[in-house]
């Protein structure tokens, strides 16, 4: 999803990546484990929703421990590398290979 919708867009792309990984975290500053997250009215985000509406939908869900956060960064941020991302660009994830 994060590669589909930002398929005009790499510094979208990385963070959207980025996104995925912060905001399933156990980080109890929610300004932090958001930061990365959209910042729009049709975003999934809904911590940002609820900021931006004046609602209170979001629950906060502790998912992923920060010691396997720390893990996973170096991975999410590796990946985010415009080399492998502009390969990205056409909304696919993987090359699609002749016959």
């Amino acid at each position: 999803m994060a590669i589909r919708q930002n398929t005009d867009n790499i510094d979208n792309m990385k963070r959207s990546i980025i996104a995925v990984l912060y905001h399933n975290s156990d980080i109890t500053n929610d300004s932090e484990r958001h930061k990365y997250c959209p910042r729009a009215e049709n975003g999934w985000c809904k911590w940002w929703l609820d900021k931006l509406n004046g609602t209170k939908k979001y629950k906060k869900n502790m998912n992923l421990p920060i010691v396997i956060k720390r893990e996973l960064e170096p991975i999410f941020f590796d990946s985010c590398k415009d080399e492998l991302l502009k390969k990205c660009l056409h909304g696919q994830t993987q090359m699609k290979m002749k016959a």
